[in-house]
């Protein structure tokens, strides 16, 4: 049995408390896995989260005093490699395929030679046009933003939407989604962010260094908050009367504020306030 390199976590902590060992490469059991060789990975911010226990809310997910809930200890989300082998059952996916995904709903482990995944796991086949490294980059942060801008939010034709925090991983592909489903996009970035913001399609670009969006006459739609860093109530001033704002990722402060507030400030035929982890 061939060696695979496999990064494990065994205690909270900083980068020293992360070990790569040598274990066996792992096998197909199920009627539905599929091996695949990694050849690039990613870090999230949920990796270093996950590794420091910051914020609280980790502890409560992956095990109190160690992540004693991640299967074999293993972090890295984002992957892209090659399908070595597949269950006699898989339809999706065939030994060659180049495939890219994010590994968070099944396990973690990205950081490794090789993974054994479920055919029902967020993959998708590698487009020709994009190298390894580059679809590593993708998975987690545009599902993440897919999932505030398609399913949360429900933006569509003509809403004016806000993407505060745009010149992160999310913002980002927050911008590109929501111009995709039709909506007017305010990016909200720092000085360095602008231009890459207006090279990715969005219609208006604040600098929050020089300009406080929430202080522009304009109401919004949707406004979509990465990383929470106002206030509940200085951003629900940003809202048209029927707008939603959707939190994303934050300080445990921030994002327990927005979930307790969530339940009372949002009501029927008025404005909605979601988060999301």
């Amino acid at each position: 049995m061939s060696n695979s390199r496999f990064c494990q976590l065994k205690q909270y902590g900083g980068p020293s408390k992360l070990h790569v060992t040598n274990i066996g490469k792992p096998s197909i059991v199920g009627d539905d896995e599929i091996l695949i060789r990694i050849k690039a990975a990613s870090i999230n911010s949920a990796d270093w989260r996950i590794m420091r226990a910051d914020p609280f809310l980790i502890r409560l997910m992956f095990g109190l005093r160690s992540p004693s809930k991640l299967p074999k200890g293993g972090i890295g989300a984002d992957i892209a490699g090659v399908v070595e082998a597949t269950s006699s059952n898989v339809k999706q996916f065939k030994a060659g395929d180049a495939v890219y995904g994010d590994l968070s709903s099944c396990g973690f482990g990205g950081f490794a030679d090789y993974v054994v995944v479920s055919e029902t796991a967020a993959l998708a086949n590698k487009p020709s046009s994009i190298s390894f490294e580059e679809a590593a980059s993708l998975p987690m942060a545009s599902l993440t933003a897919l999932e505030a801008i398609k399913d949360v939010a429900k933006v569509s034709d003509g809403d004016q939407v806000v993407i505060h925090g745009a010149g992160g991983g999310v913002g980002s592909m927050a911008v590109q989604i929501a111009k995709a489903y039709g909506g007017h996009v305010t990016a909200v970035c720092n000085t360095k962010k602008v231009q890459k913001m207006k090279d990715i399609g969005a219609d208006i670009v604040v600098d929050y260094t020089k300009e406080d969006f929430t202080k522009m006459d304009q109401k919004f739609d949707v406004i979509i908050d990465c990383g929470a860093y106002h206030s509940v109530w200085k951003m629900r001033k940003a809202l048209k009367p029927t707008g939603h704002y959707v939190v994303i990722g934050g300080t445990f402060r921030n994002l327990l504020r927005s979930m307790f507030y969530s339940p009372f400030l949002s009501h029927k035929g008025g404005q909605t306030i979601s988060v999301i982890e």
